[in-house]
């Protein structure tokens, strides 16, 4: 193996015989087609997915889950959480404040009351499903 003085010296002689560091030209050709694996689960085998089939599958799915939501929270339902923001499921929402008189209390039943505006609900916020 040559070494790199060796080497840079005639890298050095060729330029220098040739003129000038040499133009190379080059030409290539396509030699086949890169493929890429498709989903072979898709009602049509080894075709790619059809985006509109594929977006109208997702609006369906996302219908369905609305629609079992609604089931699992009709109106009237309430839903506690330590998020102070309402729901975003399931259509309307109102915070309200859970009482607890004392005539509540003996009975064994609790209550309601509609927030005020400006009130806070605490650290555990009860919303109310209206719509």
């Amino acid at each position: 193996m040559p070494s790199n003085e060796s080497t840079e010296q005639n890298v050095q002689n060729s330029i220098e015989e040739t003129g000038g560091v040499p133009v190379i030209t080059m030409s290539m050709e396509v030699s086949g087609m890169t493929q890429y694996p498709t989903d072979k689960t898709l009602s049509i085998p080894d075709m790619a997915a059809d985006a509109k089939e594929v977006g109208d599958a997702l609006a369906d799915l996302a219908a369905e889950i609305s629609s079992a939501i609604s089931v699992a929270y009709p109106v009237g339902s309430i839903y506690m959480t330590t998020s102070n923001s309402a729901p975003t499921f399931a259509g309307t929402w109102t915070e309200i404040l859970i009482t607890a008189t004392w005539s509540q209390l003996k009975t064994g039943k609790r209550g309601y009351e509609n927030m005020e505006s400006g009130d806070t609900g605490g650290s555990v916020h009860f919303w109310l499903r209206t719509e």
